[in-house]
């Protein structure tokens, strides 16, 4: 049913028309426009930053970068005021949330030790690698990723695993989208459930778990005023910005712990071998902080702009086809596996940029372009990013104002793969998130129906 408007008089009714309309604008730009603050801040951290990256094709580089922004900003706008879509198939969203929850406990296990590597035999041996994960996170983090390269191969519960990777990522985003219209003890399982998840990350060691949740919690809670059309009190928003504020200042403490201890503990005079450059400690962006303090906003600064070096690195390679393969770690060792096709990783661009420069792709970071561009090329990546912002557009429409539930999980993997932009192809770049992505994008565009 529409809205009834007030008509007491035109001089009412227009006011009222034009603040609706930019509240609307508002809700809608929000986040392309936090997206948007987001690369330019890590753009202008690679360029004046304290790390001195020794880029010998700047124009190009920047060029390529300002470009490709400017195409999601532009396919984000393209959606123009094309209205929502409702799912057709009326699946409810608290179904999925409950489905969800019950898939989430039974794989708590599974992801332990897919995260760890390591199988446990008693509840003393998770307690103590979990014990482990906080006081040592740089150390477990390593111990981690050698048992994983030891395990190999897929096993049966991790092909399950990525059968039902779209179920299990409904958890997060319903819950904080329809927070209030959850039972006390719905809410209380759902928060058990997140608590014993993020110690699974603890235990690896990794900051994965808890940066999604600082990056996707802000952009949820802003969806969800957006739903509800209601203007936040003061109070909620003050309270709103206490707990950001927490969760980013743990997130860095995690953080710098973990990358102190990934250098076995020393700070290396805030110098980068591969690159062969060291830190600038009377850049603006260091010279007032303390040691222990300055050691962790650099390592933030060089995890967060090195994938530009990476790319610009990659630009002065010719193209070489992947076949539509060479987008991600695990597709391009598939092609070898199981099509014959072993040039494939090493013809990705990441790849040979390890090979002609010696910036190792399984270590450091290249950016999302040079993987898309390995098989769409450069120019054609560009256009790839116009298409990107436009899908966030529709899928942010839908499940907003068309209260689509599949649309969320399609939103939040379109967050995670534009914040990650300066890293890597987050999303598509490993079988359980591009697993997810894949079915749940596809799950979305089958079951669109737009309102009347």
């Amino acid at each position: 049913m529409g809205s009834k408007v007030k008509t007491t008089s035109g001089r009412d009714k227009q006011p009222e028309n034009r603040t609706d309309r930019a509240s609307a604008s508002f809700l809608f730009i929000g986040p392309m426009f936090a997206v948007q603050a987001y690369l330019t801040a890590v753009l202008i951290a690679f360029i004046w930053g304290p790390w001195p990256w020794p880029v010998v094709n700047a124009y190009k580089l920047y060029g390529f970068l300002i470009l490709a922004q400017g195409m999601l900003l532009f396919g984000y706008l393209s959606s123009g005021r094309k209205r929502p879509c409702h799912d057709c198939w009326r699946l409810s969203w608290k179904h999925l949330l409950y489905i969800s929850l019950v898939l989430n406990g039974l794989w708590l296990y599974n992801n332990l030790v897919e995260r760890t590597g390591h199988e446990y035999s008693s509840y003393t041996e998770i307690v103590a690698s979990v014990r482990s994960g906080f006081v040592e996170p740089g150390v477990v983090y390593k111990a981690s990723h050698e048992a994983m390269r030891e395990r190999g191969g897929a096993s049966l519960g991790y092909l399950l695993t990525l059968a039902v990777s779209p179920l299990l990522s409904f958890m997060f985003p319903l819950t904080v989208l329809y927070w209030n219209l959850l039972g006390f003890g719905a809410k209380c399982l759902v928060a058990v459930l997140m608590l014993l998840d993020a110690l699974t990350w603890v235990a690896s060691g990794a900051n994965k778990g808890l940066a999604d949740i600082v990056i996707l919690l802000p952009f949820l809670l802003f969806a969800r005023t957006a739903m509800v059309k209601r203007k936040v009190p003061w109070r909620k928003i003050l309270v709103a910005v206490v707990a950001f504020a927490c969760l980013g200042i743990g997130f860095f403490v995690s953080f710098e712990r973990g990358q102190i201890g990934r250098a076995n503990n020393v700070v290396h005079n805030l110098y980068d071998d591969s690159a062969g450059i060291e830190a600038d400690q009377n850049n603006v962006m260091l010279r007032h902080l303390a040691p222990n303090e300055r050691y962790g906003v650099a390592a933030l600064l060089i995890y967060i702009t090195q994938g530009y070096y990476g790319l610009s690195l990659c630009m002065e390679l010719p193209y070489v086809p992947t076949y539509g393969l060479g987008n991600a770690y695990y597709t391009a060792s598939w092609a070898g596996k199981f099509l014959a096709l072993r040039d494939v990783s090493n013809n990705t661009y990441p790849g040979r940029a390890n090979e002609a420069f010696g910036w190792d792709d399984f270590a450091r970071w290249d950016s999302i372009y040079p993987w898309l561009a390995s098989d769409l090329t450069f120019p054609g990546t560009i256009l790839a990013m116009a298409l990107i912002g436009r899908l966030f557009a529709l899928a942010w429409r839908d499940m907003v104002w068309g209260g689509h539930p599949v649309a969320a999980i399609v939103c939040c993997h379109l967050i995670i793969l534009c914040i990650y932009i300066p890293a890597n192809n987050q999303v598509l770049g490993f079988p359980r998130s591009g697993a997810s992505f894949i079915v749940t994008l596809l799950w979305w565009l089958m079951s669109r129906r737009r309102l009347i």
